[in-house]
Order: structure tokens, then sequence, then C-alpha cells
């Protein structure tokens, strides 16, 4: 079975999780449906990384949406390596200087 990676199994009884962790990423700055699987994980790490800085529970976070944390918390790093790569190649003036995905 096709089953996202960046998502946990399981759920309510009767709840296909997979399509709901999905569907709880997959809209669009003008609140339309985006069925995207780059875009419902860019999504995903957007929130997450806001919850990391605002310092609530990321653990509750993820387990609320069906994403697994240390998945996401790899993302998280890798995304914060790609920025300071950007910055040092001079692409970006600071590395919190890139628009959120």
């Amino acid at each position: 079975s096709g089953r996202e990676p960046w998502a946990r199994r399981g759920g309510r009884e009767g709840e296909d999780c997979d399509a709901a962790a999905a569907v709880a990423f997959a809209k669009g700055e003008d609140d339309r449906d985006v069925w995207s699987d780059a875009f419902a994980s860019a999504s995903a790490l957007r929130d997450f990384d806001r919850i990391a800085r605002s310092g609530d529970g990321k653990k509750d976070f993820c387990t609320r949406r069906s994403l697994i944390l240390p998945v996401m918390q790899q993302m998280s790093s890798a995304r914060s390596q790609l920025q300071r790569s950007l910055h040092d190649f001079g692409c970006v003036e600071a590395p919190d200087a890139l628009p959120a995905p």
C-alpha cells in the first residue's frame, strides 16, 4: 500500500489516517486544495517549525496530525542546513531570510 513516509498509520477506527494527515496540510494560501505530496510535506514542515519556535509541544503536534516526530525533526534540521548553506554561498542575507515553504 502507498503510505506517506512522514505520516504515521493508526488513529480512530474507520478513519483513513494517511488521507487525513495529507488533507490536513493540503490547503494553499488561497484555501484551495493542493494535492501534492511535496506541498503537503512542506506545509507540515512549516507548521512544525512554527510550533518549535513557539515552544509548544512538538510531540503533541505530531501525534494529533499522525506525523512521525523524528522524521519531522530530521526534515527541520535539513531545512536549516540548506538555509545556512545558501547564506554561506551568498544567496540569502541571513539563514532565516528564506520564505517559509
